[in-house]
């Protein structure tokens, strides 16, 4: 699933402290992945796994935040997400069963 997220950024944010703040605010989620506005990444770099894709950007033109995210609708959307909850509820590594590309259809 590809999702395109707009917002206002606040007067006078740069882009390089929207992009580090994202980073470190997904520093400790192991599912999370963010890049930057020049990344080449699409829904087929996250097909089969629990990985969440995230593209930072800002116009400073405008002042416009946009976020593109890409799921699997499969994995992170339902059964990943699923069984990361379960893994965090029983005391597992959070990765547990989720650290291998899935099935090929």
């Amino acid at each position: 699933i590809l999702s395109c997220l707009y917002g206002r950024a606040v007067p006078g944010l740069t882009y390089g402290q929207l992009l580090e703040a994202y980073r470190a605010f997904h520093r400790d989620n192991v599912f999370v992945r963010i890049f930057d506005r020049t990344a080449s990444v699409g829904t087929a770099h996250v097909r089969g796994s629990n990985y969440c894709n995230l593209i930072v950007d800002l116009d400073e033109r405008t002042g416009m935040v946009r976020i593109i995210s890409h799921i699997d609708n499969l994995m992170k959307g339902q059964a990943g997400s699923a069984l990361q909850n379960m893994n965090l509820l029983f005391g597992l590594p959070e990765t547990m069963g989720l650290d291998r590309p899935g099935a090929y259809p």
